[in-house]
Formats: structure tokens, sequence, C-alpha cells
């Protein structure tokens, strides 16, 4: 009836009625679904008499209401299909906090949306682990029989007759992965919503001289909240249709058995620059910092944003730039520092999987980086000459080490599962590990560099599903759930030579002693002085804030 009343424009008998069932919802039997529709009803009318404090105060209180009903363990599927049904009140916030220009409750909006499960994860004490559930056995049984038919088509063997086979084992283990999630013990202990505490990422962002931008997309409508210098703003800015094709057009080239690479080079080969993707007033802000961290939304998570144009140079030629799911996890990374030991990881031939091509590069590429670190005097572990890595290999690395300063490099085919992220992985010689397998295994790596294909690719719908929760999924997700600090890894198809030139130069620079930002950006500089076509390299992209 209050929105009836409200379409009316009879404000005062909309705010009549919103008041009484303000009163009456507070009865806690009530369907305490029901209190964020009122409120956001509230924010609305607020809107509509020109109460700006009011807007904002309803959408405070609707979007609290609805973080506390929201739980972790419901996994994107069910959190992204929770969240639907409010994805209109979350951008009218957005717009309205940015409109009036109250940059911390547009930054609060914004963050409320992103990577949930992981910043839950991340926020729990180090060796918080979980107890094997009922599901768990089964999900893992139904993880190795898809494995095995992955295995046998690319072994070359005829897979027909296993399509359906395939597809219900895929249904089951989606509905497994969902019950292991709410099975969970550690979820049990979470009785509130993790929020974003905005100054302390302020003082943290200072300390370092680094900037922060977090972006919301509901096209075509962009905001986008810096932090710089102490300081929070907020701006707007309407994505031109021209950019709005250019993005579909990157995006459907990503998923092409053979992708055009030259597309790969978003910003020079689609002509979309950085201020066609964040508001002028801001870019030329941030820009002003020692480092840049971009948070995404959506399809924007899937952009090289440090090889950007701006004002005809790429954006890392004016600083280093990162991206993070959320900017919760400034918080909560480890401090990083030189390398104390590096494990190496590859894979040139497959002779079991005949149709999974060879990878010349990959010798030349892991003997370039244990130089590096010998040179440096830095231990290194890795597999005798002529070895092709496995699941073992990878489980062997990650045993008997303890302390900080550990760094893995894996070289191999990388694969996206569209239907599944979180089958997504990496194929060593004798299979794939997958990034649920990754997820659970604690690294004591807190860097991680995968020269590897598609490894930073991450869906923006699964199935039917819109993900609405932002989810971080797939490899880069599991990584950082498994304890990494900083993952540099390629969206794109990573092309060979380019692949190892600027994996080479990263960790030359990391030996030398820079931090994975500085040495990412010196690696792209390097890259941009070679005749190498930025399209072969622009896709690696970093995870992490140093």
């Amino acid at each position: 009836m209050a929105e009836c009343h409200l379409g009316l424009g009879h404000l005062d008998e909309c705010f009549r009625l919103l008041s009484d069932a303000i009163k009456d919802l507070q009865d806690p039997h009530l369907d305490p679904d029901a209190r964020w529709r009122v409120y956001g009803v509230l924010a609305r009318a607020a809107a509509r008499a020109g109460d700006d404090e009011g807007m904002l105060r309803g959408y405070r209180d609707a979007i609290a209401t609805i973080d506390s009903l929201r739980r972790a363990p419901l996994g994107y599927r069910l959190d992204s299909t929770y969240l639907e049904d409010k994805q209109e009140l979350y951008a009218a916030a957005i717009e309205g906090a940015a409109r009036t220009d109250h940059a911390a409750d547009c930054c609060a909006f914004i963050e409320s949306i992103k990577s949930r499960t992981l910043r839950v994860v991340l926020s729990m004490p180090p060796g918080t682990t979980s107890e094997e559930s009922p599901g768990a056995a089964r999900f893992h049984a139904v993880s190795r029989e898809l494995d095995g038919i992955d295995y046998k088509r690319w072994r070359g063997d005829d897979v027909r007759s296993l399509r359906q086979k395939a597809k219900d084992l895929r249904a089951e283990r989606v509905q497994l992965l969902e019950e292991v999630r709410v099975s969970d013990p550690r979820w049990r202990r979470l009785t509130v919503p993790i929020t974003l505490d905005q100054q302390a990422v302020l003082r943290q962002l200072s300390q370092r001289r680094q900037a922060a931008l977090t972006l919301f997309y509901d096209p075509p409508a962009l905001v986008c909240a810096a932090l710089w210098e102490g300081k929070l703003r907020c701006a707007r800015l309407q994505i031109a249709s021209k950019v709005m094709d250019c993005l579909a057009t990157y995006q459907a080239n990503l998923l092409k058995a053979r992708p055009d690479v030259e597309l790969h080079d978003f910003s020079s080969r689609l002509a979309v620059t950085a201020s066609d993707l964040i508001p002028a007033e801001l870019l030329d802000v941030v820009t002003r910092a020692e480092s840049l961290v971009i948070v995404p939304h959506g399809v924007l998570h899937l952009l090289p944003w440090a090889c950007l144009l701006h004002q005809g140079h790429r954006l890392f030629e004016y600083l280093p730039v990162s991206v993070l799911p959320s900017l919760g996890l400034l918080m909560q990374r480890a401090s990083l520092s030189r390398p104390a030991t590096v494990g190496l990881l590859g894979v040139a031939v497959y002779p079991d999987l005949p149709r999974l091509a060879p990878l010349p590069s990959a010798v030349d590429e892991l003997a370039a980086i244990r130089d590096a670190y010998h040179t440096a005097g830095i231990p290194v572990r890795m597999s005798p000459a002529g070895h092709q890595d496995t699941t073992s290999d990878y489980r062997d690395r990650c045993r008997g080490l303890s302390g900080q300063g550990h760094v893995l490099h894996v070289s191999c085919h990388g694969t996206m599962d569209t239907a599944e992220p979180m089958r997504s992985g990496l194929w060593l010689a004798d299979g794939k590990l997958d990034a649920v397998a990754i997820a659970e295994t604690p690294t004591p790596f807190e860097e991680v560099v995968l020269s590897a294909c598609y490894t930073g690719w991450r869906p923006t719908e699964v199935d039917d599903i819109q993900l609405n929760g932002d989810d971080i999924l797939g490899i880069p997700a599991a990584f950082l759930e498994s304890g990494a600090s900083s993952v540099l890894l390629s969206v794109t198809q990573a092309q060979g030579q380019a692949a190892q030139a600027l994996t080479a130069h990263y960790h030359r620079r990391r030996a030398a002693g820079d931090l994975p930002l500085r040495a990412a950006r010196a690696a792209q500089l390097h890259m941009l002085s070679t005749a190498i076509a930025p399209g072969a390299w622009t896709g690696f992209t970093l995870y992490g804030c140093q």
C-alpha cells in the first residue's frame, strides 16, 4: 500500500504507512525479509521528498538487513539467487549516494556486494580448518570421475557415450559443493556479517602511498569510489554504447577456441581508454599515487587494467596497477618481502594427453627463473630436467615449508570451465589440479605466478545464474582462499614466448628485491620495449596490493 501511495505522489500517507510497518516489523517473529523492502520504499520516498539523509538512512537500514540475512556458506549460486531481487535496491542506493556525494556510503554500499565468501574465509584465524562433512567424500569421488572423463577426452578417447554421464555428474557436483559449504563447521561461528573498516583501509593505503578504486557497473551506469590521501571520493559515469559493445566483443573473444590475440590488447585494439571506464576527476587523482589497486565489478574483472591507455600511455607507465576482489583484502594480506625460497613446477610435454599441445617454452622459462634466483642466492626447489610435474609434485612442493617468503611458479596448460568455474584448473602431467583442490589445501606460498592460459578468467554468469554476489571464482579465488597474498596470472590465452619473457623478467626483479607490484610493472615496461605484440602479454594481471 505504501508503494501505491508513493507512486501516486501521496508522500505524507506513504510515510505514515511506512512508520507503522517499521514498528510492526520490530517483532522478531515476523518475516525479517520484509524489513529490507520497507526500508527500501522508505529510502525512495525520502528521495522523492528531497530528503537526502533520510534516503541514505533508509538504504543503510535496507542493506544492513539484507547483509544480516545473507550467509557466507550459501555458495555463489544460492547467494546470487538470493540477491537477484535486491539488485535494483543496491543500484539505487549506490547511485543515490554518488549523486549526493556521500562517498563513505557509496563505498560501503559497493563493497557490501563483493566477494563475501572470500572475505569471510580470510577473516578466520590462520590454521582454521574444516571437518569432513557427510557429502565431502562423495563430492571428491564425483570430482575424480569428472576428471577421469576429461583425462580420456584430452588423451584422444571417444567420450561421446559419456556426455550424459558427465552432465549428470556436473549437476551432482554443484549440489554437493553447496551442501559441503553449508555443513562446514567454520561457518557456524559467523553470527555477524564482515564489515569494511574504511578508516583502517585509508590508513593502510596512506602508509603505502597507494590509491584504490572500487567499481559498481550497472550498464550503462558506472559508479566509482576512490580512496587516496586519507579521503574518500565518488563519481558517476555513463558508459557509452560503443564502449559496452567493445566490452561484449572482448568478452566473447575470450571464449573462442581460437581467439583473436590482437583483441587481448583491449585498449589499443578497440580504442577504449581508461577515462572511458573511470571518471576523469577520479582518474586524475589516483594516478598521483605511488601505486593503484582496482576492485572491478562484473565483466570489468576481465579487463587488463594496468594496460589500459591513458593520454597516449599505458596506465602501468604512470604507476604499478593491480586488482583485488574486495577492498577488505587490503587489510588481510601478509607483508611480503624478498623471496626466501622458490618452488618451480612445469610441464613441457603431455605424453599421455596428445590433445594438449607441447609447451617447449616451459623448459627455458623455468631455467631462466631458476638461474635468476640462484644468482641471488635464493634456494629453488624443482624437478630434475626432463621430468614433467604432476599433482603429487604440487603437493610435495607445499610440504615442509614454514615461515614467510615462499614463491611458487607454475608453467603448464590452464583450462577454464564455463559451466562450473570451480572446475577450472591447471593441467599437470597426470591430470587436472582444479580450483576446489587448490582452495581446500592451505598453501605455504604467499606468492604464486601462473604461466598458463585463462587462469585469471572468471564468469559473469554460470548457466542462467547472474553472479549478483560478484564473487571472484575459479583459480584466482582458489589461491587467495588457500593463503596466497599475491597471484600473477593471465586472464587471456597465454602465449608461450611472451609468457616466458614477462614472467622471467618479473622473477629477476623479485630476486633483486622488488615487491610484486613493482616487479610486475617492471616486467610490463620490459615487454613494452620488445617487439612482442602487446596482445600476447597484456592479459597478465596481478592480484595483490604490495
